[in-house]
């Protein structure tokens, strides 16, 4: 497995991101690291700090794994954890 930093720039276009333990896609993903297990993505609503800043969460994994269309770049991410996830 290569255990990288994904986002925008190295990801295919419309590239999803999905929570199998809670069986939901991820929205306004900024990146991905499959070393650290941390998947950031902006608040929702969209907010922008003092400092003009977008505002993050940070989820962390067990296990992300990057799953290819047959390119070069991922088009779909997995994302695992073993404790349990309120819906």
């Amino acid at each position: 497995m290569i255990l990288m930093i994904y986002t925008r720039d190295n990801v295919a276009h419309n590239t999803k991101v999905f929570d199998v333990m809670a069986g939901r896609w991820l929205d306004r993903v900024i990146s991905l690291d499959t070393d650290t297990g941390v998947v950031v993505f902006c608040a929702s609503p969209f907010k922008v700090d003092s400092r003009g800043h977008v505002e993050t969460i940070e989820l962390r994994f067990d296990a992300i794994h990057a799953i290819s269309g047959g390119g070069r770049r991922p088009v779909l991410f997995h994302c695992y954890r073993h404790s349990p996830v309120l819906r």
